[in-house]
């Protein structure tokens, strides 16, 4: 079929499920690798339960059915399908029970690259002989991408894969922006289900996070507390007959959560490294490097505002004469 023929064979995709041993050991320590691997996991099971019918019914179809084909296929999927629900006859993104989304193929358009923030308007339409047609979604449509901006002749026409980070460029296209706006950080409080992502000093709803990961961590070093007190002493109390307490736990949470920071950039690879590194393809050198900046400019930001947060709590202690321990000395509690 001309449309498969036109699809880049294996050993020209550059997804991190494609990485080889020295390219994955090149984002040890960031989200993508964990993400990358569970992602491969999650394919290698599913290759396996269609192995195990194929076995059955057909072993000359099984022994064609090899993993690198099916995450071949899996990358086709990822890097260009669009929902289903765009080729209804009001299109959007969104899924629902009533028009639940599929992944679809659709050959030239799925080939346009992507530009951030470029304006971008899908169209579907009636063929001119089918106006007539009621059907919720049919073959007989016409889709449009319109692009919101000129372009000059001989100049390559984009699409807009929506606001992404580097970490999900990377898992499911292959490439990466420099200097991403959209690049994000995910973090997690050991023991809770809950998961922040934060992003870039730029975007507004970051310090929100990053505000409520805090409240979070203060509160379950508080509750924790709590329960020990409780525990050795049997005493019942209020917060308003702990209040200077809980100031001071709120700085051990505050300590805790820039010690965790500072390990996780430590962790994150040397950008002097991706340089160096052998047998690695320089495209993927290139879009490596770009993300880890973007984790290190993410970080720096987390760090920025955790130390802001122990500025303004040591203050506030030092106004109502509460003593405590420097860093150096550790926690107060």
């Amino acid at each position: 079929m001309p449309y498969l023929d036109s699809l880049p064979p294996h050993q020209l995709l550059s997804s991190s499920l494609t990485f080889n041993s020295n390219e994955l050991k090149l984002v040890k320590g960031t989200n993508l690798l964990g993400a990358t691997q569970s992602r491969k996991d999650e394919l290698l099971r599913e290759h396996q339960d269609c192995q195990s019918v194929f076995t059955q019914s057909d072993r000359s179809l099984a022994e064609g059915f090899t993993f690198e084909r099916y995450l071949t296929a899996a990358i086709y999927l990822s890097s260009r399908a669009f929902p289903s629900t765009l080729l209804d006859r009001s299109p959007t993104v969104v899924s629902s029970p009533d028009s639940p989304a599929h992944p679809v193929l659709l050959p030239i358009v799925d080939s346009l690259n992507h530009a951030r923030g470029q304006p971008v308007t899908w169209l579907v339409e009636d063929s001119p002989a089918d106006s007539t047609e009621t059907s919720t979604r049919d073959d007989s449509l016409r889709i449009s991408v319109v692009c919101g901006t000129d372009v000059p002749a001989g100049c390559e026409v984009f699409n807009n894969y929506g606001a992404k980070p580097n970490s999900e460029l990377i898992l499911g296209y292959g490439f990466a922006l420099e200097n991403n706006p959209d690049d994000t950080i995910v973090l997690q409080l050991s023991g809770s289900p809950k998961k922040w992502e934060v992003g870039r000093k730029e975007n507004p709803s970051s310090s929100r996070t990053l505000q409520a990961l805090f409240e979070e961590a203060c509160e379950t070093t508080v509750s924790k507390w709590k329960d020990v007190t409780r525990k050795e002493t049997g005493a019942a109390f209020d917060d308003e007959d702990i209040e200077d307490e809980i100031i001071l736990l709120r700085r051990d949470a505050t300590l805790f959560l820039l010690e965790a920071t500072r390990r996780k950039l430590q962790a994150l690879p040397p950008l002097a490294d991706l340089e160096d590194a052998l047998n690695v393809r320089q495209a993927v050198r290139e879009m490596i490097k770009w993300y880890v900046q973007g984790q290190h400019d993410v970080l720096n930001y987390v760090n920025e505002f955790f130390e802001e947060k122990l500025k303004t709590i040591e203050a506030e202690l030092d106004g109502m004469g509460i003593q405590y321990l420097s860093d150096d000395e550790g926690p107060s509690t």
